[in-house]
């Protein structure tokens, strides 16, 4: 919520890596971290998104130029202590924070029948979906 956000209302610029406020970098460490900007946009772009149900699970499968797959699973998102839209949507973070409104940060979000890059507020309760930094 933004009672307890330790960040809201605080400009961050991209967090990618740090510990301090990139959960993947938290929680896994060097080099896990949150998707870039052009990471979210090269995924929405670049592959083939299939709504799918995986063990009683919704989501979409996606799957890259290389026939390579992840799954999103449609997880919703918390507000307050309450988890909202669960197996109905999914909303995943980047690590780019929007410089203009300073409590969004840039992400995709989708649906049963549509999948969009968008800046996702960001008090809410939110999926990652970690990446490893390229080499």
């Amino acid at each position: 919520t933004e009672e307890n956000s330790l960040t809201h209302g605080i400009y961050m610029n991209d967090i990618g890596g740090n510990p301090q406020y990139d959960a993947a970098a938290a929680k896994w460490g060097a080099p896990w971290r949150l998707p870039s900007r052009e990471e979210c946009e090269e995924i929405i772009a670049d592959c083939t998104w299939e709504w799918v149900t995986i063990e009683g699970v919704n989501g979409y499968k996606v799957t890259g130029p290389n026939g390579n797959h992840v799954f999103f699973p449609a997880a919703g998102c918390m507000s307050g202590s309450n988890l909202i839209t669960a197996g109905e949507n999914g909303m995943y973070f980047s690590y780019k924070m929007c410089g203009t409104y300073v409590n969004f940060a840039y992400g995709f979000h989708f649906g049963d029948d549509y999948y969009e890059l968008n800046w996702l507020y960001r008090c809410f309760g939110r999926s990652i979906r970690p990446v490893l930094e390229k080499k």
